[in-house]
């Protein structure tokens, strides 16, 4: 049975690499314009960054964040306007891009507000500061518990809950490594995280007031679909509570685990990632098994999908 009402979720930061999706850039046309409006409106330029690197290059936050933003719209203008999302959400950095699917904010705007988002984000955590921790199979309630005895002057917070069994920590790095030591003790696996920046947790605070000031400033409208926001799992659809919604998950945990059960409470049976990877698809298994999972990895899957959506 063909799924009727299907998702789109948007990939976060973390699955950006050189040369990614590089098979809808040399297909699509439509793929290579979005990157060169995005040159445009960045003064550099996007589309050779991500075909050829250098990698140290497009993994910094100033640009990874602009780069998977371009590169998602990309493949959603590649699948085409006319194919219709019953809901959308976005992983973190990922909800900008479910913003421009769902047309409450221009792309130009977007990468303008993400580019920053970078940038400050990259400036207020030197990089020998902090990191990150994805934790594996392991209860919330113990996790916390780890983090507590492990955090000592430093900072140690639970900075996304993906699926069941996956948490990340964020955190100054000798809080972090103490955590691994303490996890390594209780044989409980662990994998540091190759970040830039300990995204969602309090050592971003520096970077609110500028983003609130330029979230108020941008022109953002009513979603012409259903938004689930990854800060607190809730449709989201007024212009104002979208705003607040982007400056809160600047430090705010990713509550993707219960992102995903909404989209099954708002009656979703299909969900098609919309980025470079297919690690939110694997937290959609591990979270609810039963929906329907596509990923769009070569022009044949852009025709599956374009066939589901209008089946």
């Amino acid at each position: 049975m063909i799924p009727q009402r299907i998702a789109f979720v948007f990939s976060g930061q973390g699955t950006q690499e050189v040369g990614m999706m590089a098979w809808m850039f040399a297909a699509f046309p439509e793929a290579r314009e979005t990157m060169q409006e995005a040159a445009a409106v960045l003064a550099y330029d996007l589309g050779r960054l991500v075909a050829s690197g250098p990698e140290s290059r497009l993994r910094r936050t100033e640009h990874a964040q602009p780069a998977l933003l371009a590169a998602s719209i990309a493949l959603r203008r590649v699948l085409g306007r006319d194919v219709a999302p019953a809901v959308c959400a976005g992983h973190s950095l990922g909800e900008y891009s479910a913003l421009v699917a769902t047309e409450a904010i221009a792309f130009s705007d977007a990468l303008r507000l993400v580019a920053l988002r970078g940038r400050l984000m990259q400036e207020a955590v030197p990089a020998s500061r902090g990191g990150m921790l994805a934790v594996l199979g392991i209860s919330t309630r113990r996790l916390q518990g780890l983090c507590d005895l492990a955090q000592g002057d430093g900072v140690l917070e639970i900075a996304a809950y993906n699926c069941p069994g996956q948490r990340v920590v964020a955190g100054t790095r000798g809080a972090i490594r103490r955590l691994g030591r303490v996890l390594e003790r209780e044989r409980v696996a662990a994998l540091p995280l190759a970040v830039s920046v300990p995204f969602h947790c309090r050592l971003l605070r520096p970077v609110v007031r500028t983003m609130k000031s330029a979230l108020a400033q941008a022109s953002i409208v009513r979603p012409r679909w259903p938004l689930v926001s990854s800060v607190d799992a809730r449709v989201c659809r007024a212009p104002a509570a979208i705003r607040r919604r982007l400056v809160d998950q600047i430090c705010a945990p990713v509550r993707w685990e219960s992102t995903i059960r909404r989209l099954v409470a708002e009656g979703v049976t299909g969900v098609v990632e919309i980025g470079p990877s297919r690690v939110l698809l694997d937290h959609v298994r591990r979270t609810a098994p039963r929906l329907e999972r596509f990923a769009v990895t070569g022009p044949g899957d852009v025709e599956r999908v374009r066939r589901l959506m209008h089946g």
